[in-house]
């Protein structure tokens, strides 16, 4: 049986006796902590324990009922109540775009980690925010409304990174489960399952160096902590190969008409592109322009996404394991779902390789590993 000798209440607190148990008793349960069954003390033991009236004890447990974190068993005591029923699970998904891009292979993923683990029951719902933080905030509203147990997030590509933190504050206060994914937030700490973004970033860049380009063109993004690992890991490559970072071959997708000129003229021979729609851009920019691709322009992207594959020739990229992000991520939900894991938050880092195709004159796919 769980005791009150390992509490500490701050008497002095603005925060009211009440309110300290109830945050410290719902930390315990949610975290695992307090497994499903654990008998808490009586409401006379607790309350000598802690030298407390048995009221405020009182208004402690049936708080925690409310909520449904407790049951009181007449006769018996209260017990941390079970874990949540799978037979009538949802899971919430809020991506940006389920019709192309990161968040479109997710959901596909997602649905198909869903479908091996149908024997527990879990229904996927998904809501898709095209980047904007009005409709992302108000879907966590949505979701809490369909009573989901559980939210993945692939949080909106914006301009200021920082944005995002308004629909982390959300989903904390709503106290639902929730895992980032491909994607974290800047300034928060949260469980989260993203691609090893600096890798990914050196080993393309590297990839291009090891055929001989000297000058890389980098096409970016605005700057999340996704992109701004990418663009360290670039600049790192160079770095170790002795080769000089030119700022002035930096850009974003939405200035690749303007600028590819320019650098065309100055001896870039290379394109690294922040994902495989950026990299695609720069091979319709070149079709359109007579650059020959990959004879005057290597180009590579990152993701490995179907819905970027257009004619050929087909891109290289960087690979993104979709299914196994997506598998993590679930793994990871499900447990705090069941508050099983402890209280550590989890972030889950996979690798990145080099999947070689014909932009950069590879006539056969292959795979090219690299570490930095």
């Amino acid at each position: 049986m769980h005791t009150g000798s390992d509490i500490t209440l701050k008497r002095d607190s603005i925060v009211t006796i009440h309110d300290q148990l109830v945050a410290h008793f719902s930390q315990q349960i949610s975290s695992g902590e307090l497994p499903p069954e654990t008998q808490l003390p009586s409401e006379n033991q607790l309350a000598k324990d802690l030298k407390i009236s048995r009221m405020t004890v009182r208004r402690v447990f049936e708080t925690l009922g409310h909520a449904g974190l407790v049951s009181r068993r007449h006769g018996k005591g209260t017990y941390v109540a079970p874990a949540v029923s799978h037979e009538t699970g949802l899971i919430g998904y809020i991506g940006q775009s389920l019709t192309e891009g990161m968040s479109s292979e997710l959901f596909s993923h997602l649905s198909a980690a869903l479908e091996d683990r149908k024997s527990v029951g879990w229904n996927l719902l998904v809501c898709s925010a095209d980047n904007s933080l009005e409709r992302q905030l108000g879907f966590v509203s949505t979701l809490m409304n369909h009573d989901v147990q559980g939210i993945l997030l692939t949080p909106a590509v914006v301009e200021n990174p920082r944005s995002n933190q308004g629909v982390i504050h959300a989903l904390e206060e709503s106290g639902v489960p929730f895992v980032l994914v491909d994607r974290v937030v800047a300034g928060t700490e949260t469980d989260s399952v993203v691609t090893d973004q600096f890798k990914g970033g050196y080993a393309g860049t590297e990839y291009l160096i090891g055929l001989g380009h000297e000058r890389i063109i980098f096409v970016d993004n605005p700057p999340s902590p996704a992109i701004l690992e990418m663009d360290r890991g670039y600049r790192t490559a160079l770095e170790d190969h002795g080769l000089p970072h030119s700022p002035d071959l930096t850009f974003r997708r939405s200035d690749i008409a303007d600028r590819m000129p320019a650098v065309l003229a100055s001896g870039a021979t290379s394109v690294f592109a922040h994902s495989d729609f950026a990299a695609r851009d720069v091979l319709s920019w070149c079709s359109s322009n007579g650059v020959d691709v990959p004879g005057q322009m290597a180009i590579v992207g990152v993701g490995d996404l179907r819905h970027a594959q257009g004619p050929e020739p087909i891109l290289t990229t960087i690979r993104k394991d979709f299914r196994l992000m997506a598998d993590l991520a679930l793994d990871i939900l499900l447990q705090r779902i069941e508050r099983q894991g402890g209280s550590e938050r989890r972030h889950e880092i996979i690798g990145a390789d080099v999947l070689v195709r014909k932009t950069c004159g590879a006539g056969q796919a292959s795979r090219s590993g690299s570490k930095p």
